[in-house]
């Protein structure tokens, strides 16, 4: 298993991977490691800006799916900062020179960051779902406990179901030394996509359509009703605007989710799809760009995935957060003027 995207390899199509990369790297390496760089910049400025935002802001901190956006932030950011630079490293210096201790947590942490990522997209699917089907049950259990549950447990997932299956089934590979290659049994190999990317991603498919089907419905039962009846059941028409607009607010969080869910597991899809083929298929080798192209395409969704949660409450925090340093600013500035003034006009008195 080369570093740089995690893909699974029997031994032959390992050999024709190396093969392919001695001629076809160098070409492209510019070009990828530039690609990388600019990722990571722009993956660290808005993942960091994020979690900045809600660790600021007590209002969202207190909310179950900002605590989930911020944890999935923490991961880009993880990302950005430790993951993307080694890789980078690798495309403009292809023999690693940083020993096999560094490779092998490189390449472990590759697989372990999205899988929180995709952990986190099925808990606040779930909680999403929770909320549309039980929705007074689900506001009379919200606890800072349960918030507390869903920062940590993805991480725990992470570390006890990916690092046994990594650490369990690793492989000593001396004849590929100056190379950061991760060698791993076949069912280990088979195993971990499975567990980081495809079982995850149907759990998420079956919840984002079940969801679908009871919004749908209620939808439909409204227009049934009429909106003026709903006005009147929740008395008075106040009330029934404040409602609406909850309901709202709730089904564009759900698009926001749903479009969250789809880019990053459509984003992963040619990825683990390759990767797991080439675990089985000797003969089913793609070009070397194809499968770095696939690679970077998954890695990008560091980017696209919490853009898709920049909602309006958050982009109105960054916005009062901004106005705040500029007010403060520009008081320090008046505060510098008047004292400058203060000392000119004393020095003025005292030559007189």
């Amino acid at each position: 298993m080369p570093g740089n995207g995690t893909i699974h390899f029997t031994k032959k199509n390992l050999s024709a991977f190396l093969e392919s990369f001695e001629t076809e790297h160098k070409p492209h390496s510019i070009t990828i490691a530039a690609f990388a760089i600019f990722l990571s910049a722009i993956s660290l400025i808005l993942n960091g800006l994020i979690l900045i935002i809600i660790c600021k802001s007590a209002d969202l901190r207190r909310r179950i799916s900002y605590i989930c956006v911020a944890n999935i932030s923490a991961v880009n950011t993880v990302l950005s900062l430790f993951v993307t630079p080694l890789a980078v490293h690798l495309e403009l210096e292809p023999e690693w020179k940083l020993g096999q201790t560094s490779c092998a947590v490189w390449i472990i942490m590759d697989v372990l960051l999205p899988f929180v990522t995709i952990s986190v997209l099925l808990f606040i699917s779930a909680d999403s779902l929770a909320s549309l089907t039980c929705n007074k049950f689900y506001r009379k259990h919200y606890t800072r406990k349960k918030a507390a549950v869903y920062l940590i447990v993805p991480w725990v997932l992470a570390i006890c179901g990916i690092l046994p299956i990594w650490i369990a089934g690793a492989v000593s590979l001396p004849e590929l030394d100056g190379k950061c290659i991760y060698g791993l049994k076949e069912g280990a190999a088979i195993l971990s996509p499975l567990i980081t990317y495809f079982i995850p991603s149907i759990c998420i498919i079956l919840i984002m359509a079940i969801s679908l089907a009871i919004f749908l419905k209620q939808t439909d039962f409204e227009e049934d009703v009429g909106v003026t009846n709903t006005l009147k059941d929740q008395g008075t028409v106040a009330d029934g605007k404040v409602m609406l607009e909850r309901e709202i607010k709730h089904e564009v969080s759900t698009v926001r989710l749903f479009l969250a869910n789809s880019m990053f597991i459509a984003m992963w899809f040619p990825h683990q799809f390759v990767s797991i083929l080439l675990t089985y298929c000797d003969e089913c080798f793609p070009p070397y760009v194809v499968i770095v192209g696939f690679t970077w395409l998954g890695a990008f969704t560091s980017f696209v995935v919490p853009l898709a949660f920049l909602d309006s409450q958050i982009r109105w925090e960054v916005k009062l957060r901004f106005w705040k340093l500029y007010k403060r600013s520009k008081n320090n500035d008046q505060q510098h003027e008047e004292n400058e003034s203060y000392l000119m006009e004393s020095v003025t008195r005292t030559s007189v």
